[in-house]
């Protein structure tokens, strides 16, 4: 029943772009929703869908898991994806502000098609910024409950389907262990973009993070490195060996009070917005 299983989703799978690009996105949707029912009559009980979701199981094998996952995006895009992008939630923070105004920024060019994958089962708070033409697949619910070592491998999987021209990695633990563990699978054609910002120091004043504990494991199959300053630019590329000259500092604008009173010679004056603004962190400081 197992091998049944896997074999009609790899039949969809191959047959499903044929379908969206000779009759349209509309008939996609309807051949996605006829593939899960007949995934569902000859799966075991507890698989299937919830809410539009497919719900991965401990007795799906991660390709039958990557199978189902491509089948959901395949429709919503017409297309293989131009960029897909990873990270844990979209919640108020630095690196979320980040990932939002690079999906903004891609959205905004009709060409592009973005996949967007969270990988932590926890709700963000800033997930209805995320642009309405963005691919919102939330992965780290689907995968609840399956084991991390075939989560990797889920991921893996699923990026060699959907085979994108940019995987943008931001704070995707899951991103990073499926990078260190099947690195190999990437496809040739995709670059992988990780953005990294400076490290935290745990107690005993050493460097934690990604930077520190994830990058220098998968970093031949990283491309290139976005960071939110020079300086940590500099220290990533010495710490680790990898090539400066692909390490962009990228500077990110923030929102703050159009005027901060400031007090200067004994006469209030006011300051202009900020040239630009990362994190309140040494590393993040400007040069």
């Amino acid at each position: 029943m197992r091998t049944l299983t896997g074999t009609l989703a790899t039949l969809y799978r191959r047959t499903l772009p044929r379908v969206v690009h000779l009759l349209g996105p509309q008939a996609g949707a309807a051949y996605q929703r006829l593939a899960g029912r007949v995934r569902r009559a000859f799966a075991s009980p507890g698989r299937g869908s919830q809410a539009g979701m497919v719900l991965a199981t401990a007795g799906q094998s991660p390709e039958e898991i990557a199978d189902a996952v491509h089948l959901e995006i395949m429709p919503r895009l017409g297309a293989r994806p131009t960029h897909v992008f990873a990270a844990p939630w979209v919640e108020r923070g630095g690196a979320d502000a980040v990932l939002l105004y690079h999906l903004r920024v891609l959205a905004a060019e009709p060409e592009n098609r973005l996949v967007l994958l969270t990988t932590e089962s926890a709700k963000g708070a800033w997930l209805d910024q995320v642009p309405q033409s963005v691919a919102l697949i939330e992965l780290g619910q689907q995968l609840d409950g399956v084991p991390s070592i075939d989560q990797a491998e889920v991921f893996a999987g699923l990026v060699d389907r959907l085979r994108p021209r940019v995987l943008h990695i931001v704070n995707s633990g899951l991103a990073w262990r499926a990078l260190r563990l099947h690195g190999q699978r990437m496809p040739a054609e995709t670059r992988v973009v990780a953005s990294l910002f400076c490290d935290d120091l745990n107690e005993f004043d050493v460097p934690v993070g990604y930077a520190a504990d994830h990058f220098p494991a998968s970093a031949q199959y990283v491309h290139q490195v976005l960071t939110d300053s020079k300086t940590f630019a500099d220290e990533l590329a010495r710490r680790t060996g990898f090539d400066r000259r692909r390490i962009l500092p990228l500077y990110t604008p923030t929102l703050l009070p159009p005027r901060v009173p400031h007090f200067a010679k004994g006469r209030p004056r006011i300051l202009g917005p900020p040239v630009f603004a990362g994190r309140n962190d040494l590393a993040s400081w400007p040069p």
